[in-house]
């Protein structure tokens, strides 16, 4: 029902901003694996998206985006993250992701 209230809203940004609202409402997990996925894809990482992600989930639902990553995407998130990071920064992330909490 929400869906096709969205739908009817047009096209364009708010169509884009009202998915991502209810998507981050309904299921955080998901919504951050997306966030991840997006920061990493093509060329450049996307440094402040993969960070404040991976920032503001590591206290709370890490293993739950780690799942989710895997059953959207079919592959490790953290081998994802360091794939594409390197340095201090790598490091950094490392840590966050290797917290067991």
């Amino acid at each position: 029902m929400f869906w096709q209230d969205i739908m009817k809203s047009g096209k364009g940004d708010l169509e884009s901003l009202l998915k991502m609202v209810f998507l981050c409402i309904d299921s955080p997990e998901k919504h951050f694996a997306e966030v991840v996925q997006t920061s990493i894809i093509g060329l450049g990482t996307d440094d402040d998206s993969l960070t404040r992600a991976i920032v503001t989930r590591a206290e709370i639902d890490m293993m739950k985006v780690r799942g989710e990553y895997f059953n959207i995407y079919k592959s490790n998130l953290d081998n994802a993250v360091i794939g594409d990071s390197s340095g201090d920064y790598k490091n950094f992330l490392v840590t966050l992701l290797d917290e067991k909490i």
